[in-house]
């Protein structure tokens, strides 16, 4: 990425923004990062981030930490008309999807709280252009900063502590169905994961690195293993999907996995517990408000689970 390159992406997503409803405030950030490239009051640093609101810019290049992202966006009602200007969101790579991506009608229940009330909207990073392998235009989706953890198949309990990730948020049209929602890259930067030419096409994601051993079938001879049934739309043979390691019968997958119910985030795990390291002031430019970089660190690991707990992705 360069500010050339940068400038293009900004100018194409302000078009598309033109004659439809900005009701997240993109339009004042935009023409303001354009403004400040053009000027060259802002350049395009690797690994350097800008927050920007209501169209002013808040602090110097600096790098992104999630704790001071949040904190500067609480700070400046950041559920909306706020950016940050240096992410780059990458949507492909060889195994699928580069970002997590849900949709807009989720975010409804995800915002209802155990009492029954409204949350605020989560944290507005962005947005960014989705292309498809074939390029093309792309599709202007807003980026919120969200929580994210997975449950284990076998006992239901989370397998990791709460992340936070940027998830990309896609507008559904009135009475469309939309499109399976992507997981992302989030677990394979989490987890050990593994798979098996069992005809079934699954990923297991498991805490300790015995599960390679203990809960990936084992098919017992490669060159006659099944064939890949994509008509079965992510369906999971009995024997496949109670085995552990066991093998597993060269059959059609058809018989769909049970479900995994989600449970509400436990106040005590939304967040790994931090203690402030470090304080570095940034010296602002003429006209910017002061920021502060603050280093967090987590007072102790994570206790690992006294045995491998699964969690298949399809």
């Amino acid at each position: 990425m360069d500010v050339i390159r940068r400038l293009d992406y900004l100018i194409e997503m302000g078009e598309q923004l033109v004659n439809t409803p900005d009701p997240s405030g993109f339009i004042p950030n935009i023409k303001a990062i354009i403004n400040a490239y053009r000027t060259r009051r802002l350049e395009w640093n690797e690994g350097l981030v800008t927050y920007w609101s209501k169209g002013k810019q808040l602090c110097e290049p600096r790098p992104f930490h999630y704790g001071e992202f949040l904190d500067v966006n609480k700070q400046h009602d950041g559920h909306n008309d706020f950016w940050v200007e240096g992410m780059q969101y990458l949507f492909l790579d060889d195994s699928g999807a580069e970002a997590t991506l849900i949709y807009d009608q989720d975010i409804v229940p995800l915002r209802k709280t155990p009492a029954g009330t409204v949350s605020q909207l989560p944290p507005l990073m962005g947005s960014t252009l989705a292309r498809g392998a074939l390029g093309g235009q792309g599709t202007l989706h807003q980026i919120r900063a969200m929580e994210v953890n997975m449950v284990a198949d076998t006992i239901g309990n989370f397998m990791t502590l709460w992340d936070w990730i940027p998830v990309t948020i896609h507008t559904v049209l009135p009475k469309k169905r939309p499109p399976p929602r992507l997981s992302g890259p989030w677990h394979r930067y989490k987890f050990y994961t593994g798979s098996a030419p069992d005809g079934t096409g699954r990923t297991w994601a498991f805490n300790l690195k015995k599960g390679w051993d203990t809960l990936v079938p084992t098919v017992t001879n490669v060159l006659i293993a099944p064939r890949p049934d994509y008509s079965a739309w992510g369906g999971v043979p009995a024997a496949a999907n109670a085995s552990a390691g066991a093998p597993v019968s060269a059959r059609p997958a058809k018989a769909p996995p049970p479900r995994v119910l989600v449970a509400p985030n436990p106040a005590g795990l939304r967040r790994a517990p931090l203690n402030q390291a470090a304080l570095i002031n940034v010296p602002p430019a003429a006209g910017l408000a002061p920021a502060v970089i603050a280093a967090k660190a987590s007072k102790a690991a994570p206790k690992a689970a006294p045995k491998a707990t699964p969690k298949e992705a399809p």
